[in-house]
């Protein structure tokens, strides 16, 4: 690690993340994380690559990597809160259904937290996550997502939990074969 060569990449191992979102029967959804170092000279510099179920990509820095924590890890408390009441406690803005469409339902609109990420290969990709809650019928469904480029990615609390613990292992991992 001492004497990085010019021009070579080296990955670490990939952490890959199986989510319970159902879009297509029979069809896994995954969400990868790996750790991968370029060397320029002497120099080493390495990056969080990240892909979310759609194959859209983010490189992080190991510091993005621990605000993308910071936002799940409070996304997955407020997804945990109980949505009891005539508003979830957690509720920010209602969105009240649409009288003329009988599916629509009424929206309950949590914080939402967004980043820009740096990134190398494609600058400036947005990453969010907000938690939302459906009055659907007689239950209340409770939404905690991930937005990559305004994609949404719908997460369990414990995915969002895995995927932080995920990317502070990168993170941990990016900081020690950093060569300034």
């Amino acid at each position: 690690m001492s004497n990085p060569s010019a021009g070579f990449v080296h990955y670490g191992p990939e952490l890959v993340l199986e989510i319970a979102e159902v879009v297509v029967i029979g069809v896994v959804r995954r969400i990868s994380m790996r750790v991968s170092a370029r060397d320029h000279g002497e120099s080493r510099r390495c990056v969080i690559e990240m892909m979310d179920p759609h194959g859209v990509g983010l490189e992080l820095t190991a510091d993005e990597a621990r605000q993308v924590v910071e936002m799940f890890i409070e996304a997955a408390d407020v997804r945990l809160t109980s949505p009891d009441g005539e508003c979830p406690s957690w509720c920010l803005e209602d969105a009240d259904p649409d009288l003329d469409d009988p599916d629509d339902e009424r929206e309950h609109r949590g914080p939402f937290r967004e980043m820009v990420v740096a990134g190398t290969h494609e600058p400036s990709v947005p990453i969010g996550v907000r938690v939302r809650a459906f009055d659907e019928e007689d239950e209340r469904r409770v939404s905690l997502e991930m937005l990559v480029k305004s994609i949404s990615t719908e997460l369990l609390a414990a995915e969002a939990c895995k995927i932080s613990a995920h990317l502070l292992d990168c993170a941990d991992l990016a900081e020690l074969v950093n060569v300034p």
